[in-house]
């Protein structure tokens, strides 16, 4: 390695250390730090030999991490592919995603943390359109989110 791709290594491993990254990401922070693109393109290829770097994971973990949180398909693609992710591999793991836990189950579960500040609503028309909305800002499709409410009303009654 030159020294100038030692000095780009030492800034990649400082900001890989933080959290993962995508290569999209990597390497506009490295061209950010005005590094010269050849180098950079060097360090991206070594820490991807290394695996410090692997857009496939990042896509598994951060996709886990956000439907964990109570967010949908639409939102979660829309995350990963601001991280500059491949539309293959985002497609892919929501596919996975969606066998594993339906759209709905997650909403239904997005919706339960949500219930105590809805069940302040008395009207019941204005606390469905609430969670709606509420849905709706999370990333779910509109089936998604009439299936999480129809479930939510029969399990109980006062909602």
């Amino acid at each position: 390695m030159t020294d100038e791709e030692l000095q780009v290594m030492k800034s990649a491993v400082r900001i890989l250390t933080r959290r993962p990254h995508s290569r999209k990401e990597l390497i506009d922070k490295l061209m950010a730090r005005d590094f010269r693109y050849p180098a950079v393109l060097a360090v991206i290829r070594e820490c991807e030999k290394h695996g410090y770097l692997n857009d496939r994971q990042m896509v598994e973990d951060y996709a886990d991490e956000l439907a964990a949180r109570g967010h949908g398909d639409f939102k979660i693609k829309l995350k990963l592919r601001s991280k500059g992710l491949s539309p293959d591999l985002i497609t892919e793991k929501l596919e996975a995603l969606n066998e594993d836990s339906p759209p709905a189950e997650r909403a239904e579960q997005a919706l339960e943390h949500r219930l105590p500040a809805l069940n302040r609503e008395k009207d019941p028309r204005k606390r469905r359109e609430k969670a709606y909305r509420f849905l709706a800002s999370r990333g779910f499709d509109g089936e998604s989110i009439r299936a999480a409410l129809e479930h939510m009303e029969n399990d109980d009654e006062d909602y």
